[in-house]
């Protein structure tokens, strides 16, 4: 728990940084902690134009973390989210993700893996659709929903 914390500090302060991969793989739930400070972490980095995420163990709250994060990211382009399976994230978590994306104008490349939302319910469907109408700069989609 204190190397995420450490990791996470770390990545806040690179303030230059333009694209961040983070793959968390691990089995054993230190991954949702770690979605919390990563999602901290990356509120921070202004400058951040691409991001991809794929975390193995996470649930409601570690979603709504990173949505929260990414949502003050307003110079973000690229965004690749990845929900994986056997993760049983509801539907609520799942459309946290879009809904936070929404209000970023600048998207042209949007990659949704929604395999682990238990059920992609109209509340996902819905904050997927808000996210492509006021996406005007979009140029590439791809998304991959359980429904």
């Amino acid at each position: 728990n204190a190397e995420y914390m450490g990791i996470s500090n770390a990545i806040s302060q690179l303030t230059l940084l333009q694209v961040l991969t983070i793959d968390l793989l691990e089995n054993d739930g230190i991954t949702n902690e770690a979605s919390h400070r990563i999602a901290v972490a990356i509120s921070s980095l202004k400058s951040l134009n691409q991001i991809t995420l794929n975390f193995k163990n996470i649930d409601d709250d570690g979603v709504i973390s990173i949505a929260n994060g990414l949502g003050r990211l307003t110079t973000l382009n690229n965004v690749t989210f990845t929900v994986p399976e056997n993760t049983n994230v509801s539907d609520d978590g799942c459309s946290s993700i879009p809904d936070a994306l929404s209000s970023i104008q600048s998207l042209s490349q949007l990659n949704l893996n929604f395999f682990g939302c238990e059920r992609v319910g109209d509340k996902t469907l819905t904050s997927i659709s808000n996210v492509l109408w006021s996406s005007t700069s979009l140029k590439k989609l791809h998304l991959r929903l359980n429904k």
